[in-house]
């Protein structure tokens, strides 16, 4: 589960974690607190979360299961 931040320059996409998840057929909250200094200023920014699934089969190719992006405003925290 991959996620993005971007600010200044919407092009330009700053990898800010991800993690492993096991769907148990239950709806979950995801948040990331990931610390990255020099990188980001306090204020508006758009982040992006993409879930991707394996595929079962001989070969395991990701396939896009769900994608939100949203606009946030980071705070000192």
């Amino acid at each position: 589960m991959p996620s993005s931040l971007s600010q200044a320059d919407p092009r330009v996409h700053h990898g800010i974690g991800g993690t492993s998840a096991i769907c148990d057929g239950a709806e979950h909250r995801w948040s990331n607190s990931a610390i990255r200094k020099n990188t980001f200023t306090l204020g508006a920014a758009h982040v992006e979360a993409t879930v991707m699934e394996r595929s079962s089969g001989a070969l395991p190719i990701p396939r896009l299961h769900a994608y939100q992006q949203q606009d946030i405003t980071l705070i000192n925290g």
